[in-house]
């Protein structure tokens, strides 16, 4: 809850109320649907949270842990070269240079090779579809249910859910960045049709929702 703090409760697995209201810690008694607001957090979430969702990153600790292997090759290179420029034990500086080149040239390749294949696994118009068929699933399914919200703390820290309006409550949701991210209705156009707005309040993000 915005207000006090308290976790909230989900009544009838259709409304929304503040637990606190029923400690005693919070005057916000009343319950609010938040198939909406829920709705509304998974499309922002969704595309923050694509490559895992979509399991585009599973090239990424390989490339990491190749990055790694490089980065000690380029080290013992430029060491090997420091004893090359002093003179001693030419050829055997010179044999051990090759082969330090030669493996750092195949791990270039290869992180290349895993590079190209994630590319070719985010098409845009692929990425855009499966990323709808998510968002669309999340509604009914489950098992994608499951999968959104196995990832959230991964991302949000906090979600805090402002109830005070009946009408028109909000929520805001605090990143593992620090940065802040707050959904509410558009009021103006709400007489013609119920739209929501995503604002910075806080860091770098910025969206809409409609």
């Amino acid at each position: 809850c915005a207000k006090c703090g308290v976790s909230m409760r989900v009544l009838n697995d259709d409304y929304l109320q503040c637990r606190g209201a029923t400690l005693g810690k919070c005057d916000v008694s009343h319950v609010v649907k938040f198939g909406e607001m829920e709705f509304e957090f998974t499309r922002w979430f969704v595309e923050q949270a694509k490559d895992a969702l979509l399991e585009q990153d599973d090239h990424q600790a390989t490339i990491k842990t190749l990055q790694s292997k490089q980065d000690a090759i380029k080290q013992r290179i430029r060491l090997t070269i420091d004893l090359l420029d002093s003179g001693l034990a030419v050829n055997e500086i010179k044999e051990r240079l090759a082969k330090l080149e030669k493996e750092k040239a195949s791990i270039e390749s290869e992180i290349a090779e895993l590079k190209a294949k994630q590319s070719s696994n985010a098409t845009l118009p692929d990425t855009i579809q499966r990323l709808e068929a998510l968002i669309d699933d999340s509604k009914t399914n489950q098992e994608t249910r499951r999968k959104i919200a196995a990832l959230v703390p991964s991302i949000v820290k906090d979600v805090r859910v402002d109830l005070t309006d009946k009408w028109f409550p909000s929520f805001e949701v605090e990143m593992i960045g620090g940065q802040k991210m707050k959904w509410e209705y558009d009021v103006q156009e709400f007489a013609i049709d119920t739209k929501g707005k995503y604002h910075v309040t806080e860091g770098g993000y910025v969206g809409k929702a409609t």
